[in-house]
Formats: C-alpha cells, sequence, structure tokens
C-alpha cells in the first residue's frame, strides 16, 4: 500500500469514529403522535318497549308500529344503540378517551318508571360500553333522565348515585378520589393527556330541578369548581368543563332556557374568572348540533361551549323544533397543547338507511371544511359567527347541520335570529335583547356581536318562567 492511501484510509476511519461518538451520544426519540382523537356520545334514551306499545308506556307518539331500525316519533330501540357504539368502535377503535353526557331513559311519565328500571337502563349501556371500549377511559356524568323521578336530582348523597358510582368505579377509580366524591356529590376531577376534566352535575341548575330553585349553590358544585379551577391555574392545567344540562337558551325554541337564572349568571361569571384556564366546554341535552361563544366585557370571544347532537331521534315535545338524526361526534385534538383541531359528525339518515348495523353509519360533515376554517377554537368559531351575519352559505350548512340533516327548509326571519343570538349571547337579559333588536330588522338581520355594558331604559320582562317544557 502506498504512504498516500495509508493517509487517506486514516482519515476516513477518523471521520467514521467522529460519527459513531455523535451518533452515541444523541439520546433516542421517541415520535409522540401529533393529533389525538376523542368521542363524545349522548342522549340514548333506550326506550325498552319500543314496538311494543304506544305512549305512555312507550316513548312513541305514532300511529301503528314504529320503524324497525329507528323512528323519528320515538326514543331508541336497543338495535339503534347497539349500533351507534359499535360504529365509534368501527370509525374510531383506539380513542384517547370517550364523553359520555347521560339522558339514558325514555321521555315517558314517571309513572312509566321506577328507580330499578333507570338503574337497570344504565347499566345496560354502561356494560354496552365497557364491551366495546374495554380499555378506554371514560368520562361520563349525569343526565335530567339518569334519576326517577326525572330531573328532580336531590343536591346530597342518595342511595341511587351509590348504585351508579359503583358501576362506573372500573372508570372513576383511574382518577384519584373522582370516585368517592361522585359518590357524595354527582362531580368529580379526572385528568386525561394535556386535560384537566371538570364532570359536572349540571341537572342542578336545570329549571326542572324542583329540589334546587331555593337553593344558592347545590352540592356545592360551583365553589368546588372554582377551587378546581384555581388549584389548574396555579399548576398550568387546561381544564375541559363537561355537563349535561347547557347554559344559555334553546336557538329552536325562543323562550326555553335551561338554567335558573341565578345559576346561569354565575355560570357566566366562572367562564369569564377563569377562560384562561378553561380551554373548551362540552355539553348535549338539546339533541341537536350547536355552539355557544362567550366573551369578556369588551366583546372578545373568551371560551366555546360545543353541543353535541343525540343518538335517539325523538321529535321533542317542545313546539317547533322537530326530530334528529341519530348522531355520534369524533374529536381530533393536539396532544402538545390541546388545541381543539376539528370535529366529524358521524350519522344514520333513518329516511334512506335500510339497516341500523354499524356499517351504515357515514360522515355527516367535518367542520374545518364544511366551514372552512383552520381549526375549532374559540377564535375560528367566532370567524365562523361573523359570516352568519352576510353569508348564507355558511349559515344555512349550519342550520342543515343543526338537525343532522333532517331539517331541510331555509332558516330566515326570527328563525335566524334567535339561531345567531342563542350562540352569541349566553346571558339571558342580553339573549331578549338581541332577539328584540334583531326582530325589528328587515329579513331577521341581526347583531352579531356581543351585547356588552349597556343599561337598558326599560325593564325587559323575564320569561324564564314559561319555559318549563319538558326535553
Amino acid at each position: 500500500m502506498k504512504i498516500g492511501q495509508v493517509a487517506t484510509s486514516a482519515i476516513t476511519m477518523t471521520a467514521m469514529f467522529k460519527w459513531i461518538a455523535i451518533l452515541a451520544s444523541v439520546n433516542t426519540v421517541v415520535c409522540e403522535p401529533t393529533t389525538g382523537k376523542f368521542w363524545h356520545v349522548t342522549d340514548f334514551h333506550y326506550d325498552q318497549f319500543y314496538g311494543d306499545g304506544s305512549y305512555p308506556m312507550s316513548s312513541c307518539r305514532k300511529i301503528g308500529e314504529p320503524d324497525v331500525l329507528g323512528d323519528y316519533a320515538c326514543d331508541s330501540p336497543w338495535s339503534l344503540i347497539n349500533a351507534s357504539v359499535y360504529a365509534m368502535k368501527e370509525i374510531e377503535p383506539n380513542p384517547d378517551f370517550i364523553i359520555w353526557t347521560g339522558d339514558d331513559t325514555p321521555h315517558v311519565p314517571d309513572a312509566s318508571l321506577s328507580q330499578s328500571s333507570v338503574l337497570s337502563t344504565i347499566t345496560n349501556i354502561t356494560e354496552l360500553l365497557m364491551d366495546a371500549f374495554p380499555a378506554t377511559k371514560f368520562i361520563p356524568v349525569f343526565g335530567n333522565h339518569d334519576y326517577h323521578p326525572k330531573h328532580q336530582f336531590p343536591p346530597n348523597p342518595t342511595d341511587f348515585y351509590s348504585n351508579v358510582t359503583d358501576l362506573w368505579k372500573p372508570w372513576l377509580d383511574k382518577f384519584p378520589n373522582a370516585t368517592e366524591l361522585f359518590r357524595e356529590k354527582t362531580y368529580y376531577t379526572a385528568k386525561i393527556g394535556p386535560y384537566r376534566f371538570a364532570g359536572l352535575n349540571t341537572v342542578f341548575y336545570y329549571t326542572n330541578d324542583k329540589l334546587t330553585v331555593n337553593l344558592t349553590d347545590p352540592a356545592g358544585q360551583f365553589n368546588w369548581l372554582e377551587q378546581m379551577l384555581t388549584d389548574a391555574r396555579r399548576d398550568g392545567e387546561m381544564v375541559v368543563i363537561v355537563g349535561h344540562v347547557p347554559p344559555g337558551c334553546f336557538e329552536r325554541s325562543r323562550r326555553k332556557c335551561w338554567f335558573y337564572p341565578e345559576f346561569n349568571e354565575r355560570y357566566i361569571g366562572i367562564i369569564r374568572e377563569f377562560h384562561d384556564v378553561i380551554t373548551f366546554q362540552l355539553f348535549a341535552h338539546q339533541h341537536d348540533d350547536s355552539f355557544r361563544i362567550f366573551y369578556d366585557n369588551d366583546g372578545t370571544p373568551i371560551s366555546s361551549l360545543f353541543l353535541s347532537p343525540a343518538v335517539t331521534p325523538w321529535n321533542t315535545s317542545l313546539s317547533g323544533v322537530g326530530p334528529n338524526n341519530p348522531s355520534v361526534r369524533l374529536f381530533t385534538y393536539s396532544p402538545k397543547d390541546g388545541k381543539l383541531l376539528n370535529w366529524q359528525q358521524y350519522y344514520l339518515d333513518l329516511r334512506k338507511v335500510s339497516s341500523a348495523e354499524s356499517s351504515m353509519w357515514e360522515e355527516e360533515y367535518s367542520a374545518v371544511d364544511a366551514y372552512d376554517i383552520s381549526d375549532v377554537t374559540t377564535e375560528s368559531l367566532n370567524s365562523l359567527i361573523d359570516t352568519f351575519e352576510n353569508n348564507n352559505l355558511y349559515f344555512n350548512r349550519y342550520y342543515l347541520f343543526n338537525s343532522v340533516g333532517y331539517d331541510n327548509n331555509t332558516c330566515t326571519g326570527d328563525c335566524r335570529v334567535t339561531q345567531v343570538c342563542s350562540i352569541t349571547q349566553v346571558d339571558y337579559t342580553q339573549f331578549d335583547q338581541c332577539i328584540i333588536d334583531g326582530s325589528g330588522e328587515p329579513g331577521g338581520a341581526v347583531q352579531i356581536r356581543p351585547i356588552c355594558n349597556i343599561c337598558f331604559g326599560g325593564l325587559i320582562i323575564a320569561v324564564w318562567f314559561v319555559r318549563y317544557l319538558i326535553i
């Protein structure tokens, strides 16, 4: 070997050893997933007498037999509930967690149910969810139809609360102190991924719960929530509030607002005080697809609330509301910073399907695609609301999605005003003023921006006392 070749080989070997040393010093990098997924499912309303009778024993309000797969005049048969859960499993079998916001029994008189039958229904659905998603973490909360008599949740421990706690113990035990807190109070907190959850019992605030009407803080839930949010702020956590009955007013029934006024006001105050900690809010109850925006006193959007539609297609007793197609919702988020990136709505169009099996469920829409927004953060949803003022394309899409593809009618005039005021005005007084302002405009134009710091010359008569129809 020549001298030049030896020198070249030495240089090559030296370089190789340097690269080996560099590679050896680099720590092994584990690639984290860039997105996470979670389901939100709600309002199953299982009718165990479906097809075997009519109202009041069954929820069905129609002449003749209901459709086998599900019927707009009825609550859910078991085949529909089973198909909805296994559609979730087929579409996304490995979610990071599942939100379940209650309402499991049918819309029938209390005389047709009992505490044992309500518990049996909750047991059946709990076991179905556990069988389909045995390793998945759940955040379950009560709905107003998850007690007997319906709506009448006592703000103190009961045997029924304890029985449901035992059912949900495999889920609740995964979170420190959650099981015993839920047993005693029916609310709890849980940490999953980037989120700190506040699982609330907002039926306490519902105008149909006569056991809490004269209380200032049922079960101490408001005080507990404020302390939990204070601790989360100290610890740098991102909080997601989960409940069934939402604050604000129903966009498909103008005079139906859900919370007692004083509870609605306090809830809004908590959102405003802790909006830097609260990432988003997840609610249900209305059976339809909508959302809410909270603003500070300067009109800046500070928080958003998502209303997921129901599995039951039942045509509510509230006048003019109408039914919906059965539906479940899949959210996409960033595990790194908790940012909500998208939601996809999956549904079963009962007018078109030949089977309620899971394979018949399809995507109704993707929020970022349908609304042409970059994500589903508060800022993006607020920009979407801005387009509702002069862009019929996005509003008409929203209105079709509002009933999960059932209502193809055009929403104008008072309909449009009520929809937009419900989204942007969670405060009752501001909602009423928004309705007054919008209804006086040609074509039902509505002020999109929130109403803040207004001194009213006259008295807006409270109408919440007539808002007691059952849902």
